[in-house]
């Protein structure tokens, strides 16, 4: 019989993503808080990160219509993911998950019509 393997939820540890990010960043964050354009882009990329582990762990898509979009690539930064880190810290934030959906995948043609 085929046994299935425990799907595991990933998550981000994340005081030591807030020391990796610091370091990364050189060390100085600023004294300026986190925007809310900032606090979205770093927050979404994120979650791109654990969905793609997920994905690549687990042989499926959790969710097959996320998408980062490009106006938020540049949130995709140390500094902007640190200073997040920190931003969740002293709101006590929810931590970060991938995106998941119940919705199927497109269609071979409507696939074909999106690459187009």
């Amino acid at each position: 019989a085929f046994a299935a393997e425990a799907y595991e939820h990933y998550a981000f540890h994340q005081p030591l993503l807030l020391e990796l990010m610091r370091a990364a960043a050189g060390g100085a964050l600023g004294q300026a808080p986190i925007s809310e354009r900032e606090a979205e882009g770093s927050q979404k990329y994120l979650q791109g990160l654990l969905w793609i582990l997920e994905m690549y762990h687990h042989g499926y898509c959790g969710d097959f219509y996320f998408t980062l979009e490009k106006s938020l690539h540049c949130f995709a930064s140390a500094s902007c993911i640190a200073k997040l880190m920190v931003s969740m810290q002293e709101n006590d934030s929810e931590p970060i998950v991938p995106p998941r959906s119940e919705l199927p995948p497109m269609r071979p043609l409507s696939c074909a019509i999106c690459i187009l």
